[in-house]
């Protein structure tokens, strides 16, 4: 009777063991499959930053060729920038001087002819208007040397050459009378300042 109650106890202690064999490894394979989904999200995630890093990073080497680019480009033009303003400076100038000989030549009355026109960049009148109020500062212009068969030619010369838009003021310098061959012709140098420059263009 001991013996049958012993091996019912022993058999009750294995069965209880066993179960909870069963349930330690059920926690564990639960556990396991817990920390495998956790280290999958975890590696998921993690290849996503390393996605997210390499674009980035692929993102920024684009952009660095980029600005070396910009940057020879700025260096190009900064380089070509003296050469492209003296290009400029001299269409300009030959633009302007164009206008001026032109204004000249629409002034020109019949039966004046030119002998001389010299040009400077400081030229000051020789004579000034009577009662004028200006310094007469030196600046751009021409002395016109030439000779009219009638005084008043030169007047209306002056009178024409200062309505111009090239010329901002005009000046007689000198005028006289020489006889040549049969007839009386008069030499007049005239002093024509030309108008001044406002925000890099003649008016």
């Amino acid at each position: 009777m001991i013996d049958i109650n012993l091996v019912a106890e022993r058999q009750r202690e294995r069965r209880s063991r066993e179960r909870l064999a069963r349930v330690a490894l059920f926690a564990a394979m639960f556990f396991f499959v817990l920390t495998v989904v956790a280290a999958t999200g975890m590696l998921t995630k993690i290849g996503g930053k390393r996605g997210a890093i390499s674009k980035a990073q692929a993102d920024i080497r684009t952009w660095q060729d980029k600005k070396a680019q910009l940057d020879a480009v700025k260096e190009e033009i900064a380089r070509l920038e003296p050469q492209v303003k003296l290009l400029n400076q001299a269409r300009f100038s030959e633009l302007r001087w164009c206008r001026v000989l032109a204004d000249l030549h629409k002034a020109l009355p019949a039966h004046v002819t030119l002998t001389g026109v010299r040009s400077s960049d400081t030229l000051r009148p020789r004579v000034r208007d009577v009662g004028s109020k200006t310094a007469g500062e030196g600046g751009e212009g021409l002395t016109i040397s030439g000779e009219a068969l009638q005084q008043d030619l030169v007047g209306l010369f002056i009178t024409k050459l200062g309505q111009q838009e090239g010329f901002d003021q005009v000046y007689l310098s000198y005028t006289r009378a020489q006889r040549q061959a049969d007839r009386e012709v008069y030499q007049f140098e005239l002093i024509a300042m030309l108008t001044p420059l406002q925000g890099g263009a003649a008016r």
